[in-house]
């Protein structure tokens, strides 16, 4: 194992620089070595600091308290003083030198998060038509795809990390096991204390999806305490329901529970479920029906299928830079259809 990569990739983790890939290279290593994962979790750890006071003098002792952790993993490479040795600076390898750099981001965070707490009790409300990465005030990545919102309250991070999900998102939980995170996503609950897992709720759609990239979850269905289940890493429940249905108000509806392995396209490396996160949508034998639905929110565009042979043909490719049009295209030449505009940004897809 390169332990240098590791502490490379971590350290790009820290500072919110690293891509989907090498969070997973990340993932990978830790959990084929529990000691490396023990003193990454340690170098992690100030990610759950106080803040103090809102001067500046408060980056000295989360410097400093970060610096004794370093020294106390690698003594010949790290000091104890106001500072880094200056001659410790040049053995450091390009691994410590992320972490370093990462300890004044994120005491800068804290310091914001602390004394702007309101600023951020409705993420995704603005630039709904892009994608967009942020930064919960606890550390915690999301990165929301378009049309999509998460709300949270000014208690965040201090005294419950409760988040609502509207659309989809992928999260990289910070661990905090004296406080767990609940994302609410339409009937699901899902209950983390820290990993990173996909959520695809849209509203008015009958189905919520779950992927779990790393780490464990709980996933519980409201107003029905009994089913409830731990995903396991790579792993996607789907849970469909028809809210169409003749029942009572505010019920439940009747739900549909299936687990299936989550599987890396071949052609990108990448998996299906959480490839939106790099510009890209990637489809892997999956259901016509399922591929013009994620074309529409990829496109801003309503896809409709008017064959019911055709919506349950199979597919599998990559859509990077391609318009609509030439998506639609490359589609045709694997399945025989044709299709028209029938009203402004709607498009009927039907058999030839």
């Amino acid at each position: 194992m390169h332990s240098t990569r590791v502490w490379h990739l971590l350290g790009r983790k820290l500072t919110g620089d690293a891509t989907l890939e090498e969070l997973q290279e990340l993932e990978r290593y830790l959990l084929a070595d529990a000691e490396l994962a023990s003193n990454a979790d340690l170098h992690a750890a100030y990610f759950e600091a106080d803040a103090g006071d809102s001067d500046h003098t408060q980056y000295k002792p989360c410097w400093e308290k970060q610096q004794q952790r370093l020294q106390r993993e690698f003594p010949g490479d790290f000091g104890v003083s106001d500072g880094l040795k200056k001659s410790s600076v040049g053995k450091m390898n390009q691994g410590y030198v992320w972490i370093a750099a990462a300890v004044l981001v994120i005491c800068g965070l804290f310091i914001w998060t602390t004394y702007m707490p309101d600023k951020r009790k409705l993420a995704g409300e603005n630039e709904m038509n892009e994608k967009r990465r942020l930064t919960l005030p606890d550390g915690t990545l999301v990165w929301l795809n378009k049309n999509s919102t998460i709300s949270y309250n000014k208690e965040f991070g201090i005294h419950n990390r409760e988040i609502v999900l509207s659309g989809e998102a992928f999260f990289d939980v910070v661990h905090k096991a004296e406080l767990p995170m609940t994302i609410h996503a339409g009937l699901v609950n899902i209950k983390v204390k820290g990993t990173a897992f996909n959520v695809a709720a849209y509203p008015g759609n009958d189905k919520i999806e779950t992927s779990l990239i790393r780490g464990l979850i709980e996933l519980s269905v409201k107003d029905k305490p009994g089913q409830r289940g731990l995903m396991k890493p790579n792993e996607k429940i789907t849970i469909t329901y028809d809210s169409h249905t003749n029942r009572q108000p505010d019920s439940t509806p009747d739900i549909r529970l299936e687990v299936d392995p989550l599987i890396t396209e071949t052609q990108t490396g990448l998996i299906p479920e959480v490839a939106w996160i790099e510009n890209k949508l990637v489809f892997s034998n999956e259901p016509f029906i399922s591929v013009v639905e994620k074309m529409g929110r990829w496109y801003d565009v309503r896809l409709v299928v008017m064959d019911k042979e055709l919506a349950g043909e199979k597919f599998t490719g990559v859509f990077d830079k391609e318009t609509l049009e030439q998506a639609l295209t490359a589609l045709q030449m694997t399945y025989d259809f044709k299709y028209k505009k029938d009203a402004e940004r709607t498009i009927i897809i039907s058999k030839n």
